[in-house]
């Protein structure tokens, strides 16, 4: 779904990228809940990130310099997915 899309807005000049952070922390997957036990030991540092915590990388891709960036998928997640 994410390329095909991309590919579609393309023409228009709008990019279409996925970030996907690792376990975040929200009121409807919160830290302190059973998800939290399956994935926060296999997360690269363990740690537990805010929602709105890549404010960077999502500025990244909406600007400029990234208007060549379209269909891609910016894992941020300390190694979970690898």
């Amino acid at each position: 779904m994410l390329l095909a899309t991309a590919r579609d807005l393309a023409r228009r000049g709008i990019t279409v990228n996925v970030i996907q952070p690792g376990f975040v922390d929200t009121e409807g997957n919160p830290a302190d809940g059973p998800a939290a036990s399956t994935f926060l030991p296999d997360d690269g540092d363990g740690a537990v990130r805010q929602a709105g915590g890549d404010r960077r990388r999502r500025r990244l891709l909406a600007s400029p310099q990234a208007s060549y960036v379209t269909g891609s998928v910016l894992r941020v997640d300390v190694g979970y997915a690898a």
